[in-house]
């Protein structure tokens, strides 16, 4: 057995031979491959064969299971040797059991991962460090069979690989910013969101290198890349420490940027915008502090709305749908608005607005007005409109009659 075989569990299920793609024959049994995988995975052990069969045929009775188990394994080891004369030779009988043994010339990326958060788990060198977390990062191109069949064996094995390589992640994350490697932090970080993109952590992270290196527009950017995906794809309300992130990144950016004349620049253009603001829940919290303050002092009247996207049918809407409906508000919303109003999206379906200078009278008339466009715009909209209006302070609350 001369070629070089590579076997990949990591994303997706592939076997290369010499670098070409050879697993045709081996996919056409999803038993087959399961039980390669079950066998690889714990890494040379013998797995009996009651266990193997019980796994495999989980939800099946077969009249002679060690027959059955039998010609399983002489197929696959034929459909192996297809693949690569000798090949089939990994999967070994014991005594009652079989087990996975790796040639010299057989790697399997899974079992190298394995073998790399056992290493990085334990104190090492700092050179042999950061060598073994790089392998390990160009390694770790997806979580273990993802797009495979996702039994029960498999998803406990999936989940606790996933868990440690987040916390080997984690881990070297800390070193590098003792270290002051800001430019790495990115790097790691944005490795590791291709593989958890909803990860607050990562996100923070990866924010908090940008800011201190004095890229706060990045910063800015990759902050509102986490809420969407928070609100859009998973539909709840982003943590309330990431949500904190926009007055940190904000606090911080302005500490570092010393170029008056780009902050003029930016607040010009800032000004040259129509329609009322529309930011994140994070800078609506810094603006209606600073309202609340102004109250006391000014005796300035301001009002806090808030609409409410309510479903009207009996199935519940869609994630996809939802967002767009909030959206076309959001929209309305900064049309209809003075240019000293501000808007947020709160939740996935509630948005929030300050309307300063306004009383009942005029905050209700602005809301009737905003409802009739809603409605004009989503003609046969799903959803009901819904507002409330209250003083900042303190006060009653104004709820629409429908």
């Amino acid at each position: 057995m001369a070629e070089t075989i590579r076997v990949q569990m990591m994303g997706s299920f592939a076997v290369y031979v010499d670098e070409l793609r050879m697993d045709t024959q081996l996919g056409r049994s999803r038993k087959s491959v399961s039980l390669m995988e079950l066998l690889v995975l714990e890494q040379g052990a013998p797995v009996s064969n009651a266990r193997v069969y019980s796994t495999l045929w989980a939800d099946e009775s077969a009249g002679n299971p060690e027959a059955a188990l039998k010609t399983l394994v002489s197929r696959m080891r034929q459909a192996m040797n297809g693949v690569a004369p000798g090949f089939g030779a990994c999967i070994v009988s014991d005594r009652g059991a079989y087990h996975w043994e790796c040639p010299a010339n057989v790697s399997v990326d899974a079992l190298e991962i394995m073998e790399l958060l056992d290493a990085l788990e334990g104190n090492l060198p700092e050179a042999e460090r950061r060598r073994d977390m790089n392998r390990l990062l160009s390694l770790y191109t997806g979580d273990l069979l993802q797009f495979s069949e996702s039994e029960d064996w498999l998803m406990a094995r999936k989940t606790a690989l996933h868990n440690r390589y987040m916390a080997a992640v984690y881990a070297w994350l800390d070193e590098l910013e003792r270290q002051g490697a800001d430019e790495e932090v990115c790097a790691v970080c944005r490795t590791a969101l291709e593989i958890d993109r909803f990860d607050d952590r990562l996100h923070m992270a990866l924010i908090d290198a940008l800011v201190r290196l004095n890229r706060a527009g990045d910063a800015m950017t990759q902050y509102n890349h986490a809420i969407r995906l928070n609100t859009r794809y998973l539909g709840v309300q982003p943590s309330e420490a990431l949500r904190e992130y926009y007055g940190r990144i904000t606090r911080m950016s302005l500490r570092l940027e010393d170029d008056m004349e780009r902050i003029r620049g930016e607040l010009e253009e800032t000004e040259a915008g129509e329609g009322a603001t529309v930011c994140e829940y994070g800078a609506f919290k810094e603006i209606c502090s600073m309202l609340m303050r102004n109250l006391e002092r000014l005796h300035v009247s301001t009002f806090l709305g808030v609409v409410t996207l309510l479903n009207v049918g009996e199935e519940p809407m869609d994630s996809i749908r939802q967002d767009d409906r909030m959206n076309a508000l959001l929209e309305i919303l900064r049309c209809s608005l003075r240019r000293s109003d501000t808007v947020t999206r709160y939740s996935p379906n509630v948005a929030a607005f300050l309307l300063p200078t306004a009383n009942y009278e005029t905050g209700k008339q602005v809301m009737e007005r905003i409802r009739g466009r809603f409605y004009r715009k989503c003609p046969s909209s799903d959803v009901r409109f819904d507002y409330r209006l209250t003083p900042l302070g303190g006060g009653s609350m104004l709820k629409d009659k429908m």
